[in-house]
C-alpha cells in the first residue's frame, strides 16, 4: 500500500500498489533464477489458469522455463510477490528456441489484437513462447481460446490460429 492525501480532508489514504504484469513476474523469476545460473535462458512462461478468464488474473501462478547447459530449469511464483519455488531436470527442454529478453510486447497488447482479430477475449491457457517450426520466427502469446490456440506475435503483432 502507498499513502495518498486526499485534496479535501489532508488524511491520508491507502492506494492499493499495482499488481505487478506478467512480463514483470516473469522478470522476477528470471532474475532469481539467475542469480544461481547465470547462462540461464528463458525457453517458455506460462500463466497457470485453473478455468476460463477474462485477461490477466493477478491472483494465480506464473511458471518460467529456462534451458542451464544439458538440463532445465523450472521456475513458478504461485502468486505476485511471494518465493520463487525451483526445481532442475537434468533433460533438455524441447520444442522451443531460446527467447531474448526482453520480450517486445506486454500481455494487454497481445490481449487486446487478440480481441480485436475477432476471437474475444476470454482464454484458459497461456504460454509465451518461440516454437521451433517452421515461420515461427519471434516468440509467441499462445492463447488457448474456445476457438482453439491462437498466435500473437510479440514483434509483428500478427494473430494466426492453429488447431
Amino acid at each position: 500500500l502507498s499513502l495518498s492525501p486526499t485534496a479535501a480532508s489532508g488524511f491520508l489514504r491507502a492506494l492499493p500498489k499495482p499488481t505487478p504484469g506478467f512480463l514483470e513476474r516473469l522478470g522476477r523469476i528470471r532474475d532469481q533464477v539467475r542469480e544461481s545460473w547465470a547462462e540461464a535462458a528463458l525457453l517458455e512462461a506460462h500463466l497457470l489458469v485453473t478455468d476460463w478468464t477474462e485477461g490477466y488474473p493477478d491472483s494465480v501462478a506464473v511458471r518460467g522455463v529456462f534451458s542451464i547447459g544439458d538440463g532445465t530449469v523450472t521456475a513458478i511464483e504461485n502468486a505476485p510477490g511471494e518465493d520463487v519455488s525451483i526445481s532442475i531436470s537434468n533433460t533438455p527442454w524441447m520444442g522451443s528456441q531460446v527467447m531474448q529478453w526482453p520480450i517486445a510486447m506486454e500481455l494487454d497488447i497481445a490481449e487486446s489484437r487478440l480481441q480485436e482479430a475477432g476471437f474475444g477475449s476470454t482464454y484458459r491457457t497461456l504460454t509465451l513462447r518461440q516454437p521451433v517450426y517452421p515461420g515461427m520466427v519471434e516468440p509467441y502469446w499462445i492463447f488457448g481460446t474456445r476457438s482453439g490456440f491462437v498466435f500473437v506475435g510479440s514483434k509483428s503483432k500478427s494473430v494466426k490460429q492453429s488447431n
